[in-house]
């Protein structure tokens, strides 16, 4: 808390009182930042939705400061109980923020009753395993594909047969 008060300008007891703790205080911030960088889309499309989405939270992921963050807590979130929860914290409510998008899709009548924070995890979960995992380029042409696969899983197709 100190650093951050003497770069803020104000008093520690001024955090304390408005966070209560330095965990609070960071994941407000995240929770800010991503507000920022990363808004909900609505173009009226869930393919469009959800390339939007896709774009700028792997272009927000793909900053030095996030990147290194998140790699913080994937490192640490086995091990220190305090940023595992606030590392579930934030996506448990980043997920319910998102899936608007699948709501707003299934309300449309655009594609059938499904669980919507899946669909997100569904098209986040590919990038994110090349960022953090294989190191590999998130190309704007991957997450175009990424994104029409699960759409295309999510869009019931013409001359399909069924049982």
């Amino acid at each position: 808390f100190e650093g951050t008060a003497t770069r803020a300008g104000v008093n520690m007891t001024t955090l304390y009182r408005r966070w209560g703790t330095k965990e609070a205080l960071m994941l407000d911030a995240i929770r800010q930042r991503v507000s920022a960088k990363v808004p909900i889309p609505d173009t009226g499309s869930l393919r469009e939705d959800l390339l939007t989405l896709v774009r700028s939270a792997i272009a927000n992921v793909s900053t030095v400061e996030v990147n290194a963050m998140i790699r913080v807590g994937i490192t640490l979130s086995p091990h220190e109980s305090v940023v595992a929860n606030v590392v579930e914290t934030f996506w448990t409510d980043r997920l319910a923020v998102d899936a608007v998008i699948v709501e707003r899709a299934i309300a449309r009548g655009e594609i059938a009753p499904v669980d919507p924070e899946f669909v997100i995890e569904a098209v986040l979960g590919p990038p994110y395993f090349r960022l953090f995992v294989t190191r590999r380029p998130v190309t704007d042409d991957f997450l175009v594909a990424t994104v029409d696969l699960v759409v295309n899983g999510l869009v019931p197709h013409q001359g399909t047969l069924t049982s």
